[in-house]
């Protein structure tokens, strides 16, 4: 009840977002989120030399744990949220690095997504490099930086050949427990679908039902899709599709009319962290991401209405 409650604030907040952003305003949000992120990176590194020296390691051994207690969150609760986050603030740093001219913002910029891209391998959660696969080559091509395209698919390919060379530059690349118990979370997911499979039994499903259904402990079914036909059925999950194909619809239109094709690309690759993070974890059922993936959505409106 409280969840579902909370919802419906979320969309309240949504409908008045929508209404008074501005594409200035927008910038002021986005501006105030990338000087943010500072502050919540320097928390983040106190409390990596907390867990270090209690685990009795220095800071610069750099050895991540596996538990999730002793991963750090910074203010978001959980390591896997506060990955999010920071998937959100490189593609933010990227926009802005493409929209501005200016040498020493664009340094900044820069610095800001190589602080915060350290910072997401301190959390430890590999699931979060997954979409840097496809990020900047997608916000490229659509931005139609040709050039800066092959310049990051290049980098791309050698990063991956990196490693493959090099397995331990992924955090936690040893530690394949929770890629196990990710199959034992889908078999018990697929088990509670088969039994409420119209409207499912109501959000956060998974974290209620686990211990009855002999499954393995989690909050949520680690995966975007049977997430949401475990909490909201087959019923829920067309509502929720039907509201993001009007998003998309309203966002394509959007793209073809602009002359700032940097939003539309910059939005394109928050859906591809929503669908290839969400392929093995669920990330946006938490306040802070999940409000701001949806203001981030919603921000093709104010470009159509100043258009109409």
């Amino acid at each position: 009840m409280l969840n579902a409650g909370g919802f419906v604030l979320i969309g309240f907040f949504i409908a008045f977002y929508r209404r008074q952003l501005t594409p200035r305003l927008f910038q002021y949000v986005v501006s105030e989120i990338i000087v943010l992120s500072w502050l919540a990176g320097f928390y983040g590194l106190y409390e990596f030399q907390k867990v270090s020296a209690r685990k009795g390691y220095d800071f610069f051994d750099f050895v991540i744990q596996n538990s999730p207690k002793d991963r750090i969150n910074s203010t978001f609760m959980n390591a896997n949220f506060y990955a999010t986050i920071l998937e959100f603030e490189v593609v933010f740093c990227l926009y802005k690095f493409i929209r501005t001219k200016k040498a020493g913002f664009r340094v900044y910029y820069v610095v800001t997504a190589c602080f915060n891209f350290f910072m997401m391998l301190l959390t430890g959660c590999r699931t979060a490099l997954l979409p840097f696969l496809f990020i900047f080559p997608v916000f490229f091509w659509f931005d139609r930086k040709r050039i800066w395209f092959i310049g990051s698919m290049i980098a791309e390919m050698s990063a991956l050949v990196l490693v493959l060379m090099f397995p331990e530059l992924i955090p936690r690349f040893d530690q394949m427990s929770t890629l196990t118990s990710r199959f034992e979370i889908w078999s018990t997911s697929l088990l509670a679908i088969s039994m409420h499979p119209w409207f499912g039994q109501g959000p956060q499903t998974y974290g209620h039902v686990y211990k009855a259904l002999h499954g393995h402990k989690a909050p949520h079914s680690h995966n975007i899709a049977l997430d949401a036909l475990t909490s909201y059925g087959v019923v829920g999950t067309t509502l929720l599709l039907g509201y993001g194909w009007s998003v998309w619809r309203e966002i394509y239109a959007s793209y073809r009319q602009s002359k700032d094709p940097a939003i539309f690309a910059m939005i394109l690759c928050f859906f591809v962290i929503f669908f290839i993070h969400g392929l093995l974890d669920v990330t946006m059922n938490f306040l802070a991401t999940g409000c701001i993936f949806l203001m981030v959505i919603n921000s093709a409106a104010p470009n159509k209405a100043i258009r109409s």
